[in-house]
């Protein structure tokens, strides 16, 4: 017998074997076979290890698509949130413009014929407390050495004038000098800017040897000279010091306009004698 016929010899019963195995396995019955227990027993361990590397791989990639949506998620939220926080911050400003645009509306209703109203539309970076640059000039009625103010009070002078614009000195100008008065006294004293050294304030220097100031003073203009009329409301003293020797008295002074933020003003075109009393009060 051939080494052919004896490798068919052995393996041909195996083959009937198996054969058999699948056959008594594949109907329906109620208990396995000892060859399907011995293999199942056999790849139960393998079985198992598998079961878990899927599972393992599995909540891998669960987890992996999971934190890729968050993440987007995660970003499309935070787009949102900034662009909710810019228009909140566009709302504000709005708001905010509108409400000083109505206040300024208010003040040329107050005094119709005698007020421009102009937007700020350049300061000069390195002075910004000494001059601003107005979008209104002589095709408007605009003419240098008319006081210029918002609803809060005096911010300066027209100092140049050009067809459609025209530059205004701020009483924090260190070239600025205001004549006021103590409102609780009456007394005259000379407001003075600091520029930018000050950052928007200036110096309250009374004009008389005794002089009565305190903190809390409240300045307004004395109608003394050709600019401002009388009872604009310029600012408060927040501090008091003495001079050289003890023989002077100084504050320092606390303007009611908040310059670094200035946007819109109104220019005095036409202002009568008593138009400080009448649209500002004249008093705190």
């Amino acid at each position: 017998m051939g080494p052919g016929k004896w490798r068919w010899a052995v393996l041909g019963p195996i083959i009937l074997i198996i054969a058999g195995i699948i056959v008594a396995t594949t109907g329906p019955r109620d208990e396995l076979g000892w060859a399907e227990k011995a293999f199942r027993e056999a790849l139960a361990p393998l079985q198992s290890g598998v079961t878990r590397i899927a599972d393992g791989i599995v909540g891998v990639t669960t987890r992996i698509v999971r934190l890729t949506r968050l993440a987007k998620e995660n970003e499309a939220l935070r787009k949102e949130v900034e662009e909710l926080r810019t228009e909140r911050a566009a709302l504000l400003e709005a708001q905010r413009e509108n409400e000083e645009l109505r206040r300024l509306v208010d003040l040329e209703r107050r005094a119709p014929d005698q007020v421009q109203i102009a937007e700020v539309i350049y300061r000069t970076p390195g002075n910004w407390f000494s001059t601003i640059i107005i979008n209104k000039g002589s095709a408007h009625n605009v003419e240098k050495g008319m006081a210029v103010v918002t609803p809060e009070g005096v911010v300066g002078h027209v100092r140049l004038v050009t067809r459609h614009t025209a530059e205004v000195m701020l009483i924090t100008d260190t070239k600025s000098a205001l004549g006021g008065r103590v409102y609780r006294t009456n007394q005259v004293v000379l407001v003075e800017g600091q520029g930018d050294a000050g950052r928007g304030k200036a110096l309250v220097k009374p004009l008389a040897s005794e002089a009565d100031l305190v903190v809390g003073d409240y300045i307004i203009t004395s109608g003394l000279s050709e600019i401002y009329p009388k009872g604009l409301p310029v600012g408060i003293v927040e501090a008091v010091y003495e001079g050289r020797y003890g023989l002077t008295t100084y504050g320092q002074l606390q303007p009611f306009v908040e310059f670094d933020r200035l946007e819109w003003v109104a220019v005095l075109t036409k202002p009568h004698a008593r138009f400080g009393e009448e649209v500002y009060g004249g008093h705190p």
